[in-house]
């Protein structure tokens, strides 16, 4: 029998107000018939026990600290991000690197936080090609 893990956020929402496990088990096998279902790879342990696993994952802990650390610096310069909705999209990255300060200080702070998540970024990219 073929078998397939679901991400259970991938799945598509349809409103309902009733919620049974026959109508849940009809949606399922609609959205696997059309392909509409992401299916994700669950590691085995030979695969867990792969230390660029573990490098990925400190490298996204590293990544999301940089970028933390990038935006409360922001807001206490008093820069808040208006020009769109969400934050790390290429509007968000080319509004962060158009600001300035009055002091150089602040200036090369800025620079030092996004080349670090530059450089962040990279290793994740390159780390995701090695798996």
């Amino acid at each position: 029998m073929d078998c397939v893990v679901i991400s259970p956020s991938m799945v598509p929402q349809q409103l309902s107000r009733v919620k049974t496990d026959r109508r849940d088990a009809k949606r399922l096998a609609h959205f696997l018939r059309s392909g509409d279902l992401v299916t994700i790879w669950i590691p085995r342990c030979r695969d867990r026990s792969d230390p660029r696993l573990g490098a990925r994952d400190d490298a996204r802990l590293c990544e999301r600290r940089i970028r933390q650390q990038l935006l409360k610096f922001l807001l206490r310069q008093g820069r808040r991000f208006t020009e769109g909705v969400s934050h790390w999209t290429k509007t968000h990255w080319s509004w962060i690197r158009r600001q300035t300060f009055d002091f150089e200080a602040q200036n090369q702070l800025l620079a030092d936080a996004i080349a670090t998540a530059d450089q962040a970024q990279s290793r994740i990219t390159r780390l995701n090609a090695d798996i």
